[in-house]
């Protein structure tokens, strides 16, 4: 090979790798770029959607038409919704739902598509929209108009409804418990009947006249005759003296009487409580003639003892007012006020709510 012919040889592959490089550039570069639609006949306010095809190795540099919704392609075709589509390796595509209310045949013109700077142009589509066919075989047959639907039930419409029925209900309950309160209450007036007071000394003769008629000494339950004896002259001394000759031992008593009375009676009386102890706790058994002994003991202490009153033997009525009830009473009429109160909003407000949620 000589060296002309090497140099034609070079050269010609130099070319040929230029062209190959220029050719690759061109296909990189290239993009197709496709319209399609759906239905190309409709009914007028019937719906089809166009869809914008982009055939290209780089999808980041892809510019589609864009359309608010409302918007109009021509007057006469509005776009409703628009929605970008990558199902296919190296396509892009954009899909237009159109509608229209005019009758007429349209010519779609072509879509303008950017890809990495440069544009490129769709094929143009034909959209012919229809009226919808009326029978006239019977226009003399005339439909009412259809009443309105009625609103599926939405549990959370009634959930105050529900919520304000439930309060009505214990307010109600509370309601009649005040109101029971108030008649079961205590009254603000009492009213109280004294009885004419009886000296202590009165009260004691009576009961040794009862123990006298009953001859408890004569019967032989000498037990319960000076227990009964013993009983009457406490009470007497408590109610005499003051102090609590019910609650003390015999000695007790004497020890208290040596301060109030002669020596000559304590004598006797503590002759007729030792005798008393000895029947109730020794069991034993005295003489009649000494029981008769020791009860004229018992009516001459209390002869010698008593102290004169004047008493004043007339049935008095005391009025007292309870301000503590009074002070209760004014407590739950006011919750009762209150109550309705609550109670009448609370119905006011439900009536309402339901008289809304039925019309």
């Amino acid at each position: 090979m000589n060296r002309i012919t090497y140099i034609c040889i070079m050269k010609g592959f130099h070319h040929t790798i230029i062209l190959l490089f220029i050719l690759f550039s061109i296909s990189a570069t290239h993009a197709q770029v496709t319209a399609e639609i759906e239905k190309s006949s409709i009914n007028i306010g019937e719906q089809t959607i166009i869809t914008i095809h982009a055939n290209s190795s780089s999808k980041n540099n892809i510019i589609f038409p864009s359309y608010d919704s409302l918007q109009s392609i021509i007057p006469g075709i509005e776009v409703l919704k628009t929605e970008d589509k990558t199902n296919v390796p190296n396509q892009i595509s954009r899909s237009y739902t159109i509608t229209s209310f005019d009758t007429a045949s349209y010519e779609i013109p072509s879509f303008n598509v950017s890809v990495n700077g440069k544009t490129y142009s769709t094929n143009s589509l034909p959209l012919k929209v229809e009226s919808v066919e009326i029978d006239t075989t019977n226009v003399e047959k005339i439909y009412d108009l259809k009443p309105a639907l009625e609103p599926a039930f939405q549990l959370s419409e009634w959930t105050f409804p529900v919520i304000a029925s439930i309060l009505t209900m214990l307010i109600s309950v509370l309601l009649i418990y005040i109101i029971i309160r108030i008649k079961d209450n205590k009254p603000i007036i009492r009213r109280f009947k004294l009885k004419p007071y009886i000296p202590p000394h009165k009260k004691a003769m009576n009961e040794i006249e009862r123990i006298k008629d009953t001859d408890l000494w004569q019967t032989g339950d000498t037990k319960e005759y000076y227990t009964q004896l013993t009983d009457i002259l406490r009470r007497y001394m408590q109610g005499r003296y003051g102090f609590n000759a019910m609650e003390m031992t015999t000695n007790e008593i004497v020890d208290e009487l040596q301060k109030v009375n002669d020596e000559n009676s304590i004598r006797e009386l503590n002759s007729l409580f030792s005798t008393a102890d000895m029947v109730k706790f020794a069991k034993a058994k005295p003489e009649l003639s000494e029981n008769d002994k020791n009860l004229i003991n018992a009516i001459a202490y209390i002869q010698h003892t008593k102290k004169e009153e004047v008493v004043d033997n007339t049935t008095k009525e005391i009025v007292i007012e309870d301000v503590r009830s009074k002070n209760r009473k004014k407590t739950l009429y006011i919750s009762i006020a209150v109550t309705l109160i609550v109670l009448s909003f609370i119905l006011f407000y439900l009536i309402q709510q339901i008289f809304i949620l039925n019309y």
